[in-house]
């Protein structure tokens, strides 16, 4: 379209040079080509330059675009990098939690146990309870009826009296600190413990219990024991009296007056009945 306007413009200028003298044609048509050439020359330099600026345009615009692309591949890399890191973090903390996890649930269930004994070793206590006052009541009545014949039966009275003492201050707590001695043992049984030591301290304290008994009561007790001892699980050997046992019984039965705790004839025919009913339930 330029080049049909641009020889349109050229014909109406030699239609005008026609009509000129010769002598002013040539150097008008010079003129005016001189004119065209110039001016083509001019927009050939703009578009140049405006290569040239378009070129450094283009230069800037792909530095940039170049450091873009390493900030890109930077941040790529700290994402890489924190990826790794955190995920070696996140496995170290599931794994952290799992061993915690299961330390809280042995410790729950060790919590559990422990409940339970406290719960049993109440229990005992209870029933322990109930017998001593049991046998203080039956002390004690024996105390009121002799009140009346305190002048001939003086000796049978302290001697009750003694044994009220001695059930109060000595044989309670002695059967306490069996039953705790036993709760122990279990537990150091179950935590795979030494228990040796345990059953030592256990004996003493059944020997120092049969201290204060008499024959057929003594006979009794220490059945009773052994048969507890069979009932949790407990070996009743390691509380057998050996010779040395049996010589502190002896001396304490001959020198001492401290055997007060004893069955009168029908209380040990019944015991003796329990013991053999028990015996045969056992082993049927």
């Amino acid at each position: 379209m330029e080049k049909t306007q641009e020889n349109l413009e050229l014909r109406k200028k030699i239609r005008l040079e026609s009509k000129k003298a010769k002598e002013d044609r040539a150097f008008n048509l010079y003129t005016m080509r001189q004119e065209q050439l110039e001016d083509k020359q001019n927009k050939l330099e703009e578009v140049s330059i405006e290569i040239e600026n378009k070129q450094q345009t283009k230069g800037t615009i792909d530095q940039k675009i170049h450091q873009g692309q390493q900030i890109i591949l930077n941040l790529q890399m700290k994402i890489e990098r924190a990826e790794t890191h955190w995920s070696k973090r996140l496995a170290q903390f599931d794994s952290e939690i799992k061993e915690n996890t299961t330390t809280l649930s042995t410790l729950t269930q060790k919590r559990v146990e422990v409940q339970q004994d406290i719960t049993k070793l109440r229990n005992k206590k209870t029933e322990l309870g109930n017998n001593f006052k049991l046998e203080k009541l039956k002390l004690q009545k024996s105390l009121d009826d002799l009140k009346g014949k305190v002048t001939q039966e003086a000796a049978k009275h302290k001697r009750i009296k003694q044994a009220i003492t001695i059930l109060d201050e000595k044989l309670e707590p002695l059967i306490h600190k069996f039953d705790v001695k036993v709760d122990k043992v279990l537990h150091a049984k179950r935590m795979h413990e030494e228990t040796e030591t345990l059953y030592i301290e256990m004996k003493e304290n059944i020997l120092q219990t049969a201290k204060y008994m008499g024959k057929e009561k003594r006979h009794d007790y220490l059945w009773s024991v052994k048969e507890q001892l069979e009932e949790k699980g407990l070996d009743p050997e390691m509380v057998n009296f050996g010779f040395k046992e049996k010589v502190q019984l002896f001396i304490s039965d001959t020198f001492t007056n401290t055997q007060i705790i004893e069955f009168d004839k029908q209380e040990a025919v019944e015991a003796k009945a329990a013991r053999a009913r028990r015996s045969l339930y056992k082993y049927k």
